[in-house]
């Protein structure tokens, strides 16, 4: 899998256009955002067996255990597409950030020294390379 040779300027549109953009179930949530910019920085989508399968709390639960949690279906997918996984310490631009919240393991985007997440307000930014951080994936 490899990026368009445009992906900086196509992050920086991706973040802005989901900046206000609250979370929603199967449609703005932590896993397809990851999944999304990967799309858009390649052109694979890396969720097609996933979209439109669930759309609350519950039923993405469902999908989840049995596919490991978050991180089970992200490693599974990044495992067939190439991706290669890098130390939080080395998160670059671009790459996918897992990190540990009270919820639980959320999917992030790096976009330099801090990465972007979904939350119920839009994005958050918060400082990447931290002792929440647990992988992350470069593409």
């Amino acid at each position: 899998m490899t990026r368009s040779d445009q992906w900086p300027k196509l992050l920086a549109h991706f973040i802005e256009a989901r900046r206000g953009r609250p979370f929603a179930w199967g449609e703005h949530d932590c896993c397809l955002f990851a999944a999304d910019w990967i799309r858009e920085a390649t052109g694979r989508d890396i969720a097609c067996n996933y979209r439109g399968r669930y759309d609350s709390a519950l039923s993405a639960a469902r999908i989840l255990q049995g596919e490991g949690g978050v991180l089970g279906v992200f490693r599974k997918a990044a495992e067939l597409e190439g991706m290669v996984v890098v130390a939080p310490s080395h998160a670059q631009r671009g790459d996918i950030v897992a990190r540990d919240s009270e919820h639980g393991p959320l999917l992030g985007v790096c976009i330099g020294a801090l990465g972007a997440f979904v939350t119920e307000r839009g994005l958050r930014f918060v400082q990447v390379q931290g002792e929440r951080d647990i992988v992350c994936w470069r593409f």
